[in-house]
């Protein structure tokens, strides 16, 4: 009998008053109306104690069990019953509680669910309704009405689920048992337990005064209906959401809705979410599988929110134009036929966390490195073997800002008189910039070097000395102003493609970093970076990228790198640096000859790695942080029409105007 109750009180086990807990084949029948659990036990194997209770040596401060024989076992108990203040549910919000990681103790939970009497509910639910309606024929003010509108609605659903049999009602209580072999740790684990509940709307309240009869009723060996108050009515998907099964989910209750999972329960994706190591994002999938799509999705879903978002758009088809343009925002076009000019030796003031403002020179000075080093490698690769070369060519770049009189002292961006000596001059807080270097002030400089005469000779190419426009398209001002923006992009997919688009996407990234990611650090920010994998195949590039991962968290900046080439994203260790730094990953429907680095780098089960392979388009496996789901991504058909650059879609959308209307000629 010993050995059966402590199994009962040690074993984490889920109850329902519908399948009575059974211990084994032997268990004895204990009759409804037996007086209590000390009924069929050693009469020193319970104490129920309390705060007053003198035989404890005044060690008791709460209410609870001790369950044990003689001094070398003994364990403590303490009941609390679960009170709901949150109005929704949601998948897997009792995990914590199973888990039970809250400290040196268990957490022994028990559901009691009982059948209602549906009529009963129906008819609760029209009267509430009839008084909800009394009460907005009788208020003026708009806010209330409003919110009874939307009572009125809830309820109104609620009722046709009920009559449809979508929805069964049932009368839903939760208790939860800690227990420890000892107080103190018993007192933390509780405390950590209830703290955790409090935030999420579930207040688990101490049993006091009853904990025997509490802990009592959580076993085979209740009677006693002492705890009917803490019942409340719930329907058979919310009392699913309380049970520890499933395939996974993410227990973001808040952000932007992606899509759904596999349990046709939506999915929510906070990059911001508290506890969340950083908001960035990695994006995997084969071409066509949805990867543009979702990240049109995350945009415009996420603008709604208020959250601003800056695009490298590599496709030369321009991917995301349409969605720009239809929001009333700036879609850049970088090519020799375009007006939009960036200038990659820009810099900006940022502003850090600890709200200290600076120019970010020595950054400034790596990124228009690692530009100047692409150009001359991409004419002659020989020229930058040499390294007192590049020591050099770093001391130049440094050089040509202290010409221009530029420090790390926000002050030396503006110039020191107001009078306007250009009408397109810059004003930036009611200031004017100075005029930052170009590429032609730097090739000005490297001539005066005998050292580096040759690298001049080489960077002319790229400037308007050397008299080809489709090669000088950088050697310029900006003329670009993305003002309050809520979403732009920067399109390099008409760009030269072997040197000139990877520049375009790295000076895009590194203007939009400075003058974008780097401001108002109060402002929620995204940057995205389609087709991620071509700048890693630059080292001075890649270095860039990882370090924007590792840095952009401070200015609440989240960073999406998305990439249709696995392989070539990871076969550098700066490809695996940003992997490691992106909380968030998306794994659309991937290569085969992929999938083992797939599975290898994201610990993917046989079982994950045969459904990347498969996956529709649309569909793949969601993980954040340490919780993973399904995601079906799902758009609305007005957003479908914005977002998707299918031909077949396309036609099919094209056509459909026509078809309604001969449909309504027809019918007329």
């Amino acid at each position: 009998m010993l050995r059966q109750a402590k199994m009962m009180l040690s074993k984490r086990k889920i109850k329902t008053d519908k399948e009575p807990f059974s211990i084994g084949k032997e268990q004895p029948k204990f009759k409804k109306g037996a007086p209590d659990l000390r009924d069929h036990m050693a009469p020193s194997l319970v104490k129920d104690l309390s705060p007053s209770d003198k035989s404890f040596q005044g060690k008791a401060e709460d209410y609870f069990v001790e369950v044990g024989a003689g001094t070398d076992f003994a364990r403590y108990y303490r009941s609390f019953t679960a009170t709901m203040k949150t109005a929704t549910t949601y998948a897997g919000m009792y995990d914590q509680l199973f888990k039970g990681e809250f400290g040196e103790g268990n957490a022994d939970i028990a559901l009691h669910i009982r059948p209602a009497d549906e009529n009963k509910i129906l008819h609760d639910i029209a009267r509430m309704i009839a008084g909800l309606e009394s009460d907005y024929a009788l208020t003026n003010n708009s806010t209330t009405k409003a919110k009874i509108r939307d009572s009125i609605a809830d309820l109104q659903q609620q009722e046709k689920r009920i009559r449809r049999n979508i929805e069964r009602m049932f009368f839903v209580s939760t208790q939860a048992v800690v227990s420890a072999n000892d107080i103190e740790e018993m007192k933390k684990f509780s405390n950590a337990m209830v703290k955790r509940f409090a935030g999420q709307g579930v207040i688990l309240r101490p049993n006091d005064r009853k904990q025997l009869a509490a802990i009592t009723n959580t076993t085979p060996f209740d009677h006693e209906k002492v705890f009917d108050d803490f019942f409340r009515n719930m329907e058979t998907s919310c009392i699913a959401d309380l049970f520890p099964f499933g395939q996974g989910g993410i227990s973001h209750t808040d952000g932007v809705v992606l899509g759904y999972d596999n349990n046709k329960k939506l999915v929510y994706l906070d990059p911001w979410k508290p506890g969340m190591p950083n908001p960035h994002m990695v994006v995997f999938g084969r071409s066509g599988m949805g990867k543009s799509f979702l990240i049109k999705l995350l945009t415009l879903r996420s603008a709604v929110m208020g959250i601003r978002t800056g695009i490298i758009d590599p496709d030369k088809e321009c991917e995301y134009e349409n969605l720009v343009l239809a929001l009333g925002c700036s879609y850049i076009k970088l090519a020799p036929n375009s007006k939009h000019r960036l200038n990659f030796f820009d810099v900006n003031v940022a502003e850090d966390e600890d709200g200290k403002r600076t120019v970010e020179l020595e950054e400034g000075i790596n990124a228009a490195q690692a530009i100047i080093f692409k150009m001359i490698s991409s004419i002659d690769e020989k020229l930058l073997s040499d390294g007192i070369i590049k020591i050099k060519l770093r001391e130049k770049i440094r050089e040509l800002y202290v010409n221009f009189g530029i420090t790390s002292d926000p002050g030396s961006l503006y110039k020191e008189n107001d009078s306007i000596s250009d009408e397109n001059e810059f004003i930036l807080g009611g200031r004017r910039l100075k005029k930052m270097p170009m590429l032609s002030d730097l090739h000005d400089l490297l001539e005066e070097d005998k050292h580096l005469k040759k690298i001049a000779a080489v960077l002319k190419v790229f400037t308007q000395k050397g008299n080809d426009p489709v090669m000088s398209i950088f050697d310029c001002e900006t003329n670009v102003n993305i003002k309050d923006d809520v979403v732009f992009a920067f399109s390099v997919g008409n760009l030269e493609q072997t040197i000139l688009r990877p520049l375009g996407m790295f000076i895009a990234t590194k203007w939009m970093k400075e003058n974008f990611a780097y401001q108002n650090r109060f402002q929620k920010k995204r940057m995205v970076i389609d087709e991620a994998q071509v700048p890693m195949a630059n080292p001075e590039m890649a270095d860039w990228m990882e370090d924007s991962f590792r840095q952009m968290r401070r200015y609440n900046c989240s960073m999406l790198a998305a990439s249709q080439g696995f392989e070539v994203f990871m076969r550098v260790e700066q490809g695996v640096g940003i992997l490691k730094n992106a909380t968030i990953k998306l794994i659309l429907r991937q290569e085969s000859l992929d999938i083992d680095a797939i599975q290898g780098k994201f610990n993917l089960s046989e079982g994950e790695a045969n459904f990347v392979l498969r996956s529709p388009k649309g569909t793949g496996i969601l993980m954040v942080d340490n919780e993973s789901t399904i995601l079906n991504v799902k758009a609305t058909e007005k957003e479908e029409e914005i977002y998707t650059t299918d031909p077949n879609q396309l036609k099919d959308l094209s056509e459909k105007p026509n078809k309604e209307a001969g449909n309504v000629d027809q019918k007329t």
